[in-house]
């Protein structure tokens, strides 16, 4: 298997959290897998295909490529435009509730890294 620099085993976890900290679906890949690809090979992204309402999407860090059901914040390259910047804010605020969720897995030693 693949391990970290530490010497523990590692992976790469894509996790849909709802807007109350909940985990909703998850999926677990190989360290050398990046975000996309594990977007990629997951049964949501085959399960949401076609099914998702037209309004609702996927609020994903800049580790994934925009979409029609995922939203990414703009490139740092593009930060300059004040109306960018304004629209990254907002969409950092919406992606506390995750940071939250993962937060509260670390009290538990076999999750932490």
């Amino acid at each position: 298997g693949l391990y970290c620099r530490k010497g523990f085993p590692a992976y790469n976890v894509m996790a849909i959290v709802d807007a109350h900290q909940r985990f909703m679906a998850f999926s677990v890949r190989s360290e050398n897998c990046n975000d996309q690809s594990v977007w990629n090979r997951s049964l949501m992204r085959t399960y949401v295909k076609g099914r998702l309402p037209s309004e609702m999407y996927f609020i994903a860090d800049a580790g994934y490529v925009l979409r029609s059901c995922m939203l990414t914040p703009f490139a740092h390259d593009q930060r300059e435009n004040a109306v960018i910047n304004k629209f990254n804010m907002s969409y950092s605020r919406t992606r506390i509730p995750v940071e939250m969720a993962f937060g509260a897995l670390r009290p538990f030693p076999n999750l932490k890294d």
